[in-house]
């Protein structure tokens, strides 16, 4: 009887962890993106806003858009406009304090030239996957900013992205 009393003493000794409270729902989402801008003979304007899902205090998914406006007027007497558009989806991991993994599917719709008429234009969605990594600078307590580098490892002669991709973003409320 002594030895099984014992046992029930050194089972209430044990510290349980402590239970991490919950964080709610909205503490989890947080919005970010990306803008960039081009002046001059080549006109560019990207818009790219995000919302995105805390999953884990490291791991986070969500969606995207995307509007890209492009006005090409380099050729004299010749003005060339264009608008592509199109969403995304991305997963991220803090790996380090300052360092993230990032993944992103995106398909967007862009004018190309017609494979059947090579001085017309048609619409197409192109596919791309984009994956890499980069750094995370936090600017209070639950915002940060984001330079990307990544690669598109669905290459094609339709691409809009040159390999590496170059971002820089903010996520407001990560």
């Amino acid at each position: 009887m002594l030895l099984a009393l014992s046992f029930n003493i050194l089972k209430a000794q044990e510290e349980t962890p402590p239970i991490k409270p919950k964080i709610p729902f909205r503490e989890r989402i947080f919005i970010g993106g990306n803008l960039g801008l081009q002046f001059g003979s080549v006109t560019y304007v990207d818009v790219s806003p995000k919302v995105g899902y805390k999953i884990t205090d490291r791991a986070a998914a969500g969606i995207g858009a995307t509007y890209i406006y492009i006005s090409d007027k380099r050729v004299k007497g010749y003005e060339y406009n264009t608008d592509i558009y199109g969403g995304r989806v991305f997963g991220q991991y803090q790996v380090l304090e300052n360092v993230m993994a990032y993944s992103e599917f995106e398909v967007l719709n862009a004018e190309v030239q017609n494979e059947f008429y090579p001085f017309g234009l048609s619409r197409k969605n192109i596919s791309s996957l984009l994956v890499g990594g980069g750094y995370v600078q936090s600017i209070g307590q639950r915002s940060n900013a984001v330079i990307l580098v990544l690669w598109n490892l669905m290459e094609s002669r339709y691409s809009i992205y040159q390999n590496p991709v170059i971002r820089i973003g903010f996520n407001i409320g990560f």
